[in-house]
């Protein structure tokens, strides 16, 4: 959904879009590192969502705002700046490397959701 507005709705940092979409894909990609690495740990999607609103919240309303706009500044910072893209690499590479840490992979089950072990699921027999 980022993508059609990197490019044809104006959704950048003010960059060309090859730049904007290299810079966000290098975001997205670490940082989603991340947020997969928490719901398995956590076994709620919950996790994910924070975070991303999160992200959200203190790129687009805090760190931005704060920045002194500069002719480079559009290059470096946001969503669309390579800071970010090398920070959300940098993590996303710590949590990968911290991924034995991770409950061991059940194939064809999915780790309950916390607080959710011994409901009963609607039309089980209690």
């Amino acid at each position: 959904w980022h993508y059609p507005l990197i490019f044809l709705g104006g959704y950048n940092g003010g960059t060309p879009g090859w730049y904007s979409a290299l810079c966000f894909t290098a975001m997205v990609i670490g940082i989603a590192t991340v947020f997969a690495w928490m719901r398995l740990k956590s076994g709620s999607v919950w996790t994910g969502m924070l975070l991303h609103a999160s992200h959200n919240l203190f790129i687009q309303g805090v760190f931005d705002p704060l920045t002194q706009d500069t002719a480079m500044t559009k290059y470096v910072r946001g969503e669309f700046g390579v800071a970010l893209a090398v920070i959300g690499l940098l993590t996303g590479y710590l949590f990968w490397r911290r991924r034995g840490g991770l409950p061991p992979a059940v194939e064809g089950v999915t780790p309950p959701v916390s607080g959710s072990e011994g409901m009963i699921a609607p039309g089980q027999p209690g």
